[in-house]
């Protein structure tokens, strides 16, 4: 296993033990990215931050209502 698979291994399972509070206040920052991102012609931007949300989950405490 390469250093970067276990870093990303690390990294899924600290999302998925963070607080609801934590997430959604990483979640908050994240639409004001992707407001940023929108603005810019790079579309890795729009990538990053939706790769980022996936990884927390943000929205789906929404679509679950």
């Amino acid at each position: 296993m390469n250093f970067s698979t276990l870093l990303f291994q690390i990294l899924i399972k600290l999302f998925a033990e963070m607080t609801p509070t934590l997430r959604d206040a990483f979640c908050q920052l994240l639409e004001e990215l992707k407001k940023k991102a929108e603005e810019t012609e790079s579309p890795i931007d729009d990538l990053v931050v939706m790769f980022l949300a996936g990884l927390l989950m943000c929205g789906t405490e929404k679509k679950k209502k």
